[in-house]
């Protein structure tokens, strides 16, 4: 879950930077970007030593995040776009800071529990920012 949460929040933040004209929707995404693929490779060197089941990273999408993915293609770009986008990113960090709270307090497997534990401030920073670009668009 954590994988795949990842990989949508990196390829969502790709299609921003093409879609968005507005400069705090494309400074987001640019941050998205860089600190989930920091995470990706974290979680890359950890996993083949946990007691996980995984054996390797998702190289796709699932059927869910596929369909986000659409509707954000749907909105085309400009404010439309933007809107979608903050909204899925939402609702992606809500979903996140959810897994890893829990796992960072209940988790099984030492390593990705002190994972969950270094990553769950950042994506409780990227909610906190995502209410300020928010802010930001009502504004304009």
């Amino acid at each position: 879950a954590a994988a795949m949460s990842n990989q949508f929040e990196i390829e969502s933040s790709r299609l921003a930077l093409k879609n968005s004209r507005n400069e705090a929707v494309r400074e987001f995404a640019q941050r998205m970007i860089g600190d989930h693929t920091r995470a990706t490779d974290e979680l890359r060197k950890i996993l083949p030593s946990s007691r996980v089941q995984a054996t390797r990273m998702p190289d796709s999408l699932d059927a869910r995040h596929r369909g986000q993915m659409e509707k954000l293609r749907a909105a085309g770009s400009g404010a439309a776009f933007d809107r979608a986008y903050i909204q899925a990113q939402e609702q992606a960090h809500q979903e996140a800071v959810t897994l890893f709270r829990n796992y960072a307090t209940t988790g099984e497997d030492g390593a990705l529990q002190e994972f969950a534990q270094r990553t769950l401030p950042t994506l409780e920073a990227h909610a906190e920012h995502l209410k300020e670009v928010r802010q930001e668009m009502a504004a304009r």
